[in-house]
């Protein structure tokens, strides 16, 4: 089966899913030629960015990219069982929330050291800075190579979140605790 990097998010400049395109690029190119790239949002995305993004992959020769957009929660929930990696692209991400979604599904996160995704997994995601693209499509290759290091990220990835979720439970009790008397 071809391999699919899913890059969640609304299609739009907030979200450089160029950043997930050029992964793409050096993960086609020197690794698996046949990988895809799926796009999926609930929300409707920008047609001047899409086009955009339609003529950056052009111009790169790029083919296997999707985009899906105003998808249902069924649908989103099929885009993280269709798919076997996470990219983490997002600017600015508030909850981290499609982080936790991946790693609930089984898929290793890459991508970008922004935002609460990144805090969430702190080092057990495999984040690299802008324009590391051949770093991040290579770690990428060798996870879904080696069954043991996919493995291995994937627990220390949940470990993280189910820490990460019992430290905000125990931070939003105190938070209300300190309300009550008021």
């Amino acid at each position: 089966r071809a391999v699919t990097l899913l890059a969640p998010g609304r299609v739009s400049p907030e979200m450089p899913i160029e950043a997930a395109i050029l992964i793409l690029l050096h993960l086609q190119r020197h690794h698996r030629p046949g990988a895809r790239l799926l796009v999926a949002s609930t929300e409707p995305g920008v047609k001047e960015y899409r086009a955009h993004l339609e003529e950056l992959a052009a111009d790169l020769s790029l083919t296997g990219i999707r985009s899906l957009e105003n998808l249902t929660t069924s649908q989103w929930a099929a885009c993280f069982w269709a798919a076997n990696a996470f990219l983490h692209v997002a600017a600015y991400d508030a909850t981290g929330a499609a982080c936790r979604d991946a790693v609930h599904a089984g898929l290793p996160v890459f991508g970008l050291p922004s935002g609460a995704g990144a805090d969430l997994l702190g080092v057990s995601a495999v984040l690299s800075p802008y324009e590391d693209w051949g770093t991040l499509a290579a770690a990428i290759d060798l996870c879904l190579e080696d069954h043991t290091v996919r493995a291995q990220l994937l627990a220390e990835q949940r470990l993280r979140c189910a820490s990460s979720s019992e430290a905000a439970r125990e931070a939003w009790a105190s938070f209300f605790r300190q309300l009550a008397p008021l």
